[in-house]
């Protein structure tokens, strides 16, 4: 018996030893030993003779860089082996894949389009055709979120995986204490969990889960916690299932800062699928994860499973609203809405993250999050923190190394303010006049006028709302401008109206807009809204003394216009008197027509430029004196 046994080791052995390079790297591929296998495809390659051959070889070669995510490498080894003469619609999908996560969208759909010649039924490839031109009309959009690239989480390996758990963060790594800069060997690593404190408004290095949660020769990834049962619940890929390696979840029980040894959920893991990237709703009484088991839509989808009296119940597919023909993974869900990763829908390649709205306890439509949140990489594993902030996971262009934990913020919107500054009574533009706006917390915020006698203030953060004021040397200050902003969040732009500032100056300044009925005193109610605007003046500038003039044409005697004139200045000053202003700062004066702008009127024009309604001011001295003493405190 022994005999026979020896024969057939020997037989084994020699079997496997007969193999040709090329032979023992099909072999191990198969079984994805892609480090051991591309070594020996090297050394195939050097050997061989035949075209079609060291097509095939590049194609396989090509296939191990699409594995580990390089898709440079990748599109090289598949172009060598196109040039070769190899053929195989593999080759065009994945090097259409490797395109269109380059964004190289033109070479993408040429290739992805020669597949479906192939393979017409592929709804997912078909997808990844529109998403071309998808990613084209929508890239380079303007956005008010800004990444930022954790690199004190990050590593030449990859990171994801992320997770809250109590004040830390929880992440996935492959990393080593050295790198080897042997890319197929760094990818190769197995994954554990890490966790990371927030510090100093940092996050710190790294360190190790405590216990026996981390298992060597296993993947352990995508990480939970249950606060309710003080478990955590993750996943962990060692078991081989053919050629694969076979995914569970597992729990881990928490004592102190120490997680037990896993055991898994024998509800979830039977031996026909693999399952991930477990999260749990926020009353923790329903869990989400991704699974490839049967009577989904295909790839890997979105499953849920309640927990009904400590018992977690048959898992339910998500449906078709989320789920696709593709892989849908890395779920994330609130009160409002679930957070998760395609690559079976339109988008900007690869993994996209999308969102759904929970309206009624049922999911909206998927929309996708857009750049920057989006590109042409794998983007996966959203993570809200407080509003507008938050991490995710990508490998785009500019990864420190496979993929990536970034962190965004949404920027506050732009708020600004504009109007113009004029000089009356000419109504003139007024240029080097400062403008403020001064919030309710006291915060000001200042400009001054261009040639135009426009003002713009962009405020840095949101506004609240408060007083926009005017300033300009010899000048009377106008009224302030209460000014409240809309309950608005987005970039906007708000209108002012006009400051009209008075010169202080000797000269009479014409009051527009002042009619009277004929041969009466009586002020018409459309001249109340020039008056309102002195009178405003006024209280802002309680220093100024006045006198109203009152002018009338050439035409009647010179007896009457004095009269006519005199009653109706005295009108004008009854009515700022009724506004709240001191009789004692008021004096009047009716000119009759010994004050003609035109002398020599012939037309009704002229007589009416005579026909007028001026102040001017009594004690200009002074008023300058005073302005001089508060110029520094208004500015």
């Amino acid at each position: 018996m022994k005999f026979y046994l020896t024969i057939i080791l020997l037989l084994c052995v020699f079997l496997v030893t007969a193999q040709t390079p090329l032979e023992k790297a099909d072999y191990l591929f198969k079984y994805k030993q892609y480090l051991k296998s591309y070594d020996l495809y090297q050394k195939a390659l050097k050997k061989e003779k035949k075209d079609i051959t060291k097509g095939y070889i590049n194609f396989k070669i090509g296939e191990i860089y699409f594995a580990g995510h390089n898709q440079i490498e990748a599109i090289s080894a598949y172009n060598k082996a196109n040039f070769l003469g190899y053929k195989d619609s593999l080759l065009l999908l994945h090097r259409g894949a490797c395109f269109l996560l380059q964004r190289k969208y033109s070479e993408a759909k040429a290739d992805l389009l020669d597949y479906l010649k192939k393979d017409p039924e592929n709804k997912l490839v078909d997808i990844w055709v529109t998403s071309c031109d998808y990613a084209l009309a929508n890239s380079g959009k303007r956005t008010k979120y800004v990444l930022k690239n954790e690199n004190i989480l990050n590593t030449w390996f990859s990171e994801f995986g992320i997770a809250k758990f109590k004040d830390k963060l929880i992440l996935s790594s492959n990393r080593t204490e050295q790198v080897t800069e042997n890319y197929l060997k760094d990818i190769s690593n197995f994954t554990s969990l890490y966790y990371s404190d927030f510090k100093n408004k940092a996050w710190e290095k790294p360190v190790k889960l405590h216990g026996g949660i981390n298992i060597t020769g296993s993947n352990v990834g995508t990480f939970c916690f249950d606060e309710k049962s003080n478990t955590a619940i993750f996943s962990v890929c060692n078991e081989k299932q053919g050629t694969e390696r076979k995914c569970k979840l597992c729990s881990s029980l928490l004592d102190g800062e120490v997680f037990s040894e896993p055991k898994a959920l024998d509800f979830l893991n039977n031996l026909s699928s693999n399952n991930g990237h477990p999260c749990l709703s926020t009353d923790g009484n329903t869990l989400y994860f991704s699974s490839n088991m049967e009577g989904g839509q295909g790839g890997k989808d979105l499953w849920k499973t309640s927990r009904v009296g400590g018992v977690w119940q048959n898992p339910v597919n998500l449906g078709s609203t989320i789920n696709t023909p593709g892989d849908e993974m890395f779920p994330y869900i609130n009160d409002t809405a679930l957070f998760f990763a395609s690559n079976g829908r339109i988008g900007f390649g690869g993994l996209d993250i999308f969102y759904s709205k929970i309206l009624k306890g049922k999911f909206s439509e998927p929309v996708n999050l857009g750049e920057p949140f989006n590109s042409a990489g794998d983007d996966f594993n959203y993570l809200p923190f407080a509003k507008d902030s938050g991490m995710f996971c990508s490998n785009r262009t500019g990864s420190t190394g496979g993929d990536d934990i970034y962190s965004f913020r949404r920027e506050p919107p732009t708020i600004k303010i504009k109007g113009r500054v004029l000089k009356t009574p000419e109504m003139i533009p007024l240029k080097n006049a400062w403008v403020y706006f001064t919030q309710k917390n006291g915060k000001k915020d200042s400009t001054k006028t261009n040639e135009k006698g426009e003002y713009e203030i962009i405020f840095e953060t949101i506004p609240q709302d408060g007083k926009v004021s005017a300033y300009k040397e010899n000048f009377l200050l106008p009224d302030p401008i209460d000014y409240t902003f809309p309950q608005r969040y987005d970039d906007a732009e708000y209108i002012i109206d006009d400051f009209v500032l008075y010169e202080i100056t000797k000269e009479e300044i014409e009051i527009k807009n002042i009619y009277y009925d004929f041969d009466k005193a009586d002020l018409r109610p459309e001249s109340y809204e020039e008056l309102d605007k002195l009178a405003k003046l006024m209280l802002a500038n309680p220093v100024i003394d006045i006198q109203i003039n009152s002018h009338a044409d050439a035409k009647g005697k010179d007896d009457y216009n004095d009269k006519l004139t005199n009653k109706r200045a005295e009108s004008v000053v009854k009515y700022l008197i009724s506004k709240g202003i001191d009789p004692v700062k008021l004096e009047y004066k009716g000119w009759g027509k010994r004050k003609l702008l035109v002398l020599d009127a012939q037309t009704e024009e002229e007589h009416q430029q005579n026909r007028r309604t001026t102040f001017n001011l009594l004690n200009v001295d002074k008023i300058k004196d005073k302005y001089k003493v508060n110029n520094k405190s208004t500015n």
